[in-house]
């Protein structure tokens, strides 16, 4: 038994693992490339903080992070 999807409506992620737990359900859920790279983003604070410290350092710490996630969860 799955509850009315207004309840559901924007989750996506951990919040979807929780909500299937909680309502038992075991199929597989697919996700989009868009949601599997949102879910391994760093924090935008995160993301900020390592642009700030690569001006001053001088390093591509933000920009190889976010390649590797975008090479790992390619466009569909």
């Amino acid at each position: 038994h799955t509850p009315p999807t207004p309840i559901l409506s924007g989750l996506v992620g951990s919040e979807m693992c929780i909500r299937d737990r909680l309502y038992g359900r075991t199929e597989d859920i697919t996700f989009t490339y868009g949601q599997k790279r949102e879910k391994e983003y760093p924090h935008v604070k995160e993301q900020l903080d390592m642009i700030y410290k690569d001006q001053v350092n001088g390093t591509t710490t933000w920009k190889d992070k976010i390649a590797e996630i975008k090479e790992k969860y390619p466009k569909e």
